[in-house]
């Protein structure tokens, strides 16, 4: 996670993930948790069991830049190629980040459209910069912008459910 998510802003982010977390049907759906900086990482692969995801969510930790192709591309944990793996049919991608970081918008865009998923975009403190509006756009998803707390954070997750 980005060093800019230290502090009060990244207990409210493990806050609202563990309220997302809770929203997931009982019915087999899988959530798999990545982060990135400039660099990616595995949280949590796919997984039903909904106190080991919170458990992980508990150890994230916040350093380093935030590189958009790591978050979405880079092996071994972009979004995009973890969910490629996803055994449903329905696959999203949401991304949280003050959007402050750059990446390969052409091949960002053509990876979600060739896996068939959605992304969508939680900015903190921020609106969406135009790469990722794009990709929102182009991906069928959307943003949502200037979250602040953790009632934002809930209201914008909680419409993705």
């Amino acid at each position: 996670i980005s060093g800019s998510m230290r502090g009060e802003e990244l207990e409210i982010l493990k806050n609202s993930i563990k309220h997302f977390v809770d929203l997931i049907p009982d019915d087999g759906t899988e959530l798999c948790i990545t982060a990135f900086n400039s660099r990616n990482h595995f949280i949590s692969d796919f997984s039903t069991n909904k106190s080991v995801l919170k458990s992980k969510i508990d150890d994230l930790s916040a350093g380093g830049g935030t590189d958009f192709d790591a978050a979405f591309l880079n092996p071994m944990a972009g979004a995009l190629l973890a969910v490629e793996n996803g055994r449903f049919l329905n696959k999203s991608v949401i991304i949280i980040t003050d959007g402050f970081a750059s990446g390969d918008e052409n091949k960002i865009i053509s990876k979600g459209k060739s896996i068939k998923s959605r992304v969508f975009g939680i900015l903190v403190n921020n609106e969406a910069p135009v790469i990722l509006k794009n990709i929102f756009r182009e991906t069928g998803g959307k943003s949502f912008d200037n979250i602040i707390t953790e009632s934002d954070y809930n209201e914008s997750l909680r419409s993705l459910h």
